[in-house]
């Protein structure tokens, strides 16, 4: 199973998990300091106790940026792939289908001209559905993942 296509709920539960491991692992490799809460609240050594905190709160926001976004942009990109034209969703698919293709190969394989099959890889590329690499006298055609 796709972790984008999980309910809200456990990938909550996986970044709560997450923060919590790190936290606790480093929690056991930097031990808070022994002078009590004065102790801990005057020098660095209370930064020591607050480090395994700080880095768990960062692990569980990144997982949380991951899990919750990734699907955001596939959803964003599926909508955008409903606008497009038949002729855009034609070449469109086919990148996606080779994964990557020179601009030379769509034209035979789509039995298009030079000029469409640019004109059409030009639009998407705007759009940021494709990505064109210049290799030699053409391009090298790729889809872009998670690019809207």
């Amino acid at each position: 199973m796709d972790i984008r296509e999980m309910d809200s709920v456990p990938k909550l539960l996986m970044v709560i998990l997450i923060g919590t491991l790190v936290y606790g692992s480093l929690r056991a490799a930097y031990p808070p300091s022994r002078g009590g809460m004065m102790g801990a609240m005057s020098g660095s050594a209370g930064w020591t106790g607050a480090v395994p905190l700080i880095i768990g709160v960062l692990a569980a926001t990144l997982a949380s940026l991951f899990f919750f976004r990734s699907r955001k942009a596939d959803e964003r990109r599926e909508g955008m792939k409903a606008m497009l034209s038949s002729d855009e969703q034609t070449l469109l698919n086919a990148v996606e289908g080779a994964g990557e293709i020179t601009q030379d190969s769509l034209r035979f394989r789509l039995d298009w001209s030079k000029a469409k099959v640019s004109a059409v890889l030009t639009n998407l590329d705007r759009r940021g559905l494709v990505q064109r690499e210049r290799t030699g006298k053409t391009y090298k055609v790729l889809p872009k993942r998670n690019s809207v």
